[in-house]
């Protein structure tokens, strides 16, 4: 098209990781296991590098389950099924993981939405197949599904391949200067999370209009030299704009500027923008040696012209500088700029972008909508920056590209690096590291909990020599102004190709990370890093959630979903893994958790059996020991060589071992006279809720049984606390009971025997050893703790180190003062310090035993205290509650209102994950849940604004609330607008 118009056409070539879908498929089983129909199908976007594809077909009976609540699993049997589901649920296809199902199939909607698309896939790599087909063949589907329950399985063919990718570039050669380029760019692919599937009718307005550039700028070229290029690879992190500024603009072309295009039609509002959330690299120090001279061009002289020339107003606003607007205007989701890699190299580099929508109807497999009028302003805006800079005489700065750059207080920043990394393992058997090759290497920055959104991730594969290259990575980014640098995460996965499946992952072990970092703080060109992987299986639990605190692991500000600009993260959690066999660490072992999601995996050695421990707060709220009635010390997870073990409804697991362990544990105390009401109390509702909700997964009712799991959760989470803290309290005392033994067998012997020699030694021994003995039968500390000896053993420890450290001391002190006898003379008083204390200890028995009143003061002392130690362990704090009389007033409302704290600082702090709306609904079966969201609007000036396609609405705040609270703040909203997800939920 471009050398039609008569354009210069060259094409940049290279190489880019992307996940393929060579065809999948869905087979229908009839009664003797033949195949009765097949139906094409396709693949779902991959979770992060997991594209679960299955080299054998998977076969299960076919399970609808509607929109994949938890109550529209209810009275069915969901382990090994296949589950057809309507494709807008949300994340509710994780239900059917948990519980056990083998595969999902989405049906096809009328109409969806890019939140929509987004929920269909995960940042953990976990291996659960999704297909997407068409209506129509779901319908059919969903009647086979009703009426026979047939057998059907499923074949996925997708996988992460290196391919060939092309910029498009077309040249209009400038009247004045040729050798001065203007570019402006767009990209022409698209995304879906259907990969098979992506339309992108909408998203290629933008390169439709370089297409219209090119065909007047051919017929009336500008002064400068004009640079049309269509990017690929935006998806893949901005690829196809990394690669072209590595080649064209640090390869000695002359290019003033590089202007983005990036257009919607749900909006006419038009921002400029510089930065954007790949590098989140900016600031106005950074960029005011171009923003000075160009944003007055551009607000001052081009649009004012446009708007003379047009005779009407356009709605532009300027992301230069955050006064009325933040850097992001008014754009309420994430969004990545094909600039930025121009402007983090130092370059003029920014995009004109739709403001103020979500492009709800992006991302998915029917995106068709285009609405002309609202791009005709866009469009028209754009020409006018376009043929402004193309005929400008002088663009100020001149190009000075940059790869690390930092100015005094980080005026001036840039920062565009190439990494170079291998992928190493640790091969025990020659004591070293080897390269590893195909393995599929993951670079994020910051780390991989960083950022929920997926796109700016940088997915590569190593070569033959196990090495790999990033181009682009940025060395400043957020925090410009202070001197830090941006730090990457480089971790690397391998798939078996026999089983699809993880077969080796990121080792976090003595032999990986202990040894070798994966996160770097990039500052030199290029920069070299390792990262090292071992040979694993896999584990997946579900239900990582806090069941104490009710608040999400970590809430992102949707605009930003980056833990830069978070509202609110939660107390750290954590995943210990631990050898069952051992009890310890293992060597080599590595897991993949964030806190905005749910799910989590933990990479093992094959053929060992695993233990975890999970903390929220930094307090154990779960184990996972599998442990039984029988033995409740738990018998490990056993995974053998290759596989990836689910751990369904991994919430039971947790309240059952906690169960086990918390029991025998407390009985263990009760044997031994030590008793805590508060852990009977917690146990009396363990046992309750646990027992109820076994009841109703007996009976199929998984979503009676999650509400009472949860609760369960809570009381077990709470009495193994209890019961840790009465043990721990125990068994602390043997440190102080031991240490009062010694000196008091010391003493004594000195006070009652005063024996010399070798009689001294086994008097003081037999004293001890009785003692102990008498210790050891009347208190229960001894034979509570794992190992009794370590206790008496510390102590002597602890007691030889004084001694020598007295001695160490005692000898310094000598040749210090032999120092200062050579400089002085003798000019100072010597004390026998060490002398003193040793005669002091023969001296004070002798005293003691003249005087034997103070003596027995000080026994009558030590016989208390130590009585004391003995008696009190079982003390505990307990709460009462009591009631306030209710004034004789009309009530406005009766009910119960959940609320957190509240800080005015930070208003969404007070957010209840929404999972624990269940447990209310089991602690008060007929009662109304009325979950309430405040809505915080984006600010435009000082003034919050609520906008959708079909007006804007000035309010203070919004207040929705469910309809069984009596009342209802609407909003019309269009029809595309998504359906709210989890992490939009802030109940009060």
């Amino acid at each position: 098209m471009l050398e039609s118009y008569g354009l210069t056409v060259f094409r940049q070539q290279y190489s880019v990781v992307v996940p393929v879908d060579h065809g999948s498929n869905i087979y229908v089983f009839d009664k003797n296991g033949k195949v009765e129909k097949s139906i094409e199908a396709y693949a779902v976007w991959p979770n992060l590098i997991q594209t679960c594809k299955t080299p054998t077909t998977i076969k299960g009976q076919l399970l609808y389950v509607g929109n994949g609540e938890l109550s529209d699993f209810n009275g069915k049997i969901v382990k090994d099924k296949i589950v057809l589901m309507d494709f807008n649920s949300g994340d509710n296809w994780i239900n059917a993981a948990k519980l056990g199902a083998k595969a999902v199939i989405f049906i096809a909607p009328p109409e969806t939405s890019y939140t929509e698309a987004r929920e269909k896939f995960l940042k953990t790599p976990i291996y659960f197949p999704r297909l997407y087909v068409s209506e129509q063949d779901g319908m059919a589907l969903w009647e086979l599904a009703l009426s026979k329950s047939p057998t059907v399985g499923v074949s996925l063919n997708m996988q992460y391949e290196t391919v060939e990718a092309e910029n498009v570039i077309g040249v209009i050669n400038g009247t004045v200067s040729t050798e001065d380029i203007i570019v402006v760019a767009a990209h022409y692919d698209t995304w879906s999370a259907i990969p098979r599937i992506a339309p992108g009718t909408d998203e290629a307005t933008a390169v439709s209009f370089l297409l219209e550039l090119a065909k007047y700028f051919a017929q009336n070229p500008p002064k400068k030299t004009l640079w049309l290029v269509a990017l690929s690879g935006h998806y893949q992190a901005l690829a196809g704009a990394r690669e072209f500024t590595e080649q064209f603009f640090f390869g000695g072309k002359k290019i003033w500027a590089f202007i983005g295009l990036d257009f919607s039609t749900d909006s006419d509002q038009v921002a400029i923008l510089y930065r954007g959330h790949m590098y989140d690299f900016g600031g106005t120090g950074v960029i005011l040696r171009w923003t000075r001279w160009l944003g007055p061009r551009i607000f001052d002289v081009y649009i004012p012209a446009l708007e003379t020339q047009q005779g009407r107003s356009y709605n532009v606003r300027n992301g230069f500088v955050g006064f009325s607007y933040g850097w992001w205007c008014s754009i309420p989701v994430p969004y990545m700029l094909d600039s930025e890699p121009f402007a983090i190299a130092h370059g003029l580099g920014f995009t004109i972008r739709t403001d103020g929508v979500r492009r709800s109807h992006w991302g998915h497999p029917l995106s068709r909508e285009v609405n002309f009028e609202n791009l005709w302003p866009q469009v028209e805006v754009a020409s006018a920056i376009v043929f402004g800079l193309a005929n400008e005489d002088q663009i100020s700065p001149s190009p000075q590209p940059a790869r690390y750059l930092f100015t005094a207080a980080g005026g001036d920043l840039a920062g565009f690096l190439t990494v170079r990394g291998k992928v190493l393992y640790y091969n025990v058997s020659r004591g070293w590291y080897e390269p590893f090759s195909d393995a599929i290497c993951v670079a994020t920055r910051i780390d991989k909990g960083f950022s929920s959104y997926p796109f700016s991730t940088i997915i590569t594969m190593s070569d033959e020599n196990g090495e790999f290259t990033v181009i682009g990575a940025s060395g400043y980014g957020y925090g410009h102004g202070y001197g830090i640098v941006d730090q990457w995460n480089f971790e690397a996965y391998h798939l078996d190709g026999e089983t699809g499946l993880i077969d080796y992952a990121p080792d976090y072990g003595q032999y990986g990370m202990r040894s070798i970092q994966f996160t770097y703080s990039l500052n030199t060109q290029p920069y070299n890093v390792s990262t090292v992987l071992f040979r694993s299986s896999s584990a997946v639990i579900f239900d990582v959630i806090d069941p104490v605190a009710f608040n999400p692991k970590v809430f992102f500000d949707p605009r930003f979903e980056n833990s830069q600009h978070s509202w609110t993260i939660a107390g750290r959690w954590s995943l210990n893994i631990y050898d069952f066999s051992t009890l310890s660490e293992y060597i080599m072992w590595g897991y993949y958790s964030v806190g905005f999601e749910d799910v989590a995996m933990v990479f093992v050695p094959p053929n060992t059996s695993f233990m975890i421990l999970y903390r929220a707060n930094q307090q154990i709220v779960g184990i996972l020991l599998n442990a039984s009635d029988t033995y409740p010390q738990g018998y490990g997870f056993f995974i053998g060589s290759n596989q990836e073990l689910h751990i369904p409804m991994t919430a039971y697991k947790f309240v059952k071992d906690l169960f086990y362990l918390t029991n025998d544990r407390y009985l263990n105390l009760k044997s031994s006279s030590l008793r805590n009401p508060v852990v009977e109390k917690d146990m009396e509702e363990l046992t309750k809720h646990m027992r109820a909700a076994e009841d109703a997964l007996t009976a199929l009712k998984y979503d009676n049984t999650y509400s009472e799991l949860l609760l369960a959760w809570g009381w077990a989470a709470r009495g193994y606390l209890e019961t840790m803290s009465v043990i721990y309290d125990a068994v602390n005392i043997n440190v102080i009971f031991f240490a009062l033994l010694l000196a008091f067998v010391f003493f004594f012997e000195r006070l009652v025997f005063e024996s010399t020699g070798s009689k001294r030694g086994i008097i003081t021994a037999s004293l001890f050893a009785i003692l102990l003995y008498a210790y050891w039968y009347i208190h229960p500390a001894p034979k509570l703790a794992v190992n009794a000896i370590m206790s008496p053993l510390s102590v002597a420890i602890l007691v030889l180190f004084i001694f020598v450290s007295i001695l160490l001391a005692d000898r310094m002190g000598k040749i210090i003062r032999g120092a200062k006898l050579k400089l002085i003379g003798k000019h100072f008083v010597e004390q026998a310090t060490m002398s003193l204390t040793t005669m002091s200890f023969s001296y004070s028995p002798r005293v003691m035993r003249k005087r034997r009143i103070r003596t027995s003061l000080v026994m009558s002392t030590v016989l208390i205290t130590t009585f004391a130690l003995i008696a009190f362990t079982s003390i505990f704090p307990t709460s009462e509650a009591k009631f306030a009389f209710l004034p004789d007033l009309p009530s406005t409302y009766e009910g119960l209102l959940f609320k957190k704290e509240i800080y005015v600082s930070l208003a969404p702090d007070n957010i209840i994950n929404p999972t624990f709306l269940d447990s209310v609904k089991a602690m008060a079966p007929n009662a109304i849940v009325a979950p309430r969201v405040w809505h915080y609007p984006q600010l435009i000036g000082t003034e919050a604004v609520y906008q959708n396609a079909c007006r804007q609405t000035k309010l203070n705040f919004t207040l929705p609330a469910s309809r069984a609270d009596g009342f209802m703040i609407s909003i019309a909203l269009p029809a595309y607008y998504p359906r709210p997800s989890r992490r939009d939920f802030r109940l009060m």
